[in-house]
């Protein structure tokens, strides 16, 4: 509809375009996926902890919480929070990729 449309047609749609966008990226889609995230990550890693994987169960519990500063930062709309936060999450959840693939890959969980 955009290229079609009038220039003040356009503006319309553009703001319309980037309200929604706004809506989903950072209130529904990034809030709510830290936060189940870092529920679960929080979860997993005191199962894991209270069973015989306590290095894995850290790591859980250490993306988990991330995750969970990281949801909270975008609430209080503090950028360099937000950044670093992400940021640890993203790698330590690289960190927990590999860690539980080896894991699996050396002798399936139970």
């Amino acid at each position: 509809a955009y290229p079609a449309a009038a220039p003040e047609t356009q503006q319309i749609v553009k703001a319309n375009f980037e309200l929604i966008n706004t809506v989903v990226y950072s209130g529904m889609w990034n809030l709510l996926e830290m936060f189940f995230a870092g529920a679960w990550w929080l979860f997993a890693g005191i199962l894991l902890f209270k069973g015989k994987y306590k290095g894995i169960g850290i790591i859980s519990i250490l993306t988990g919480c991330f995750s969970l500063l990281d949801g909270f930062s975008a609430i209080i709309e503090n950028d360099i929070l937000h950044e670093i936060s992400l940021n640890v999450y993203l790698y330590i959840s690289i960190i927990w990729a590999f860690w539980i693939g080896i894991l699996i890959y050396r002798k399936p969980l139970q």
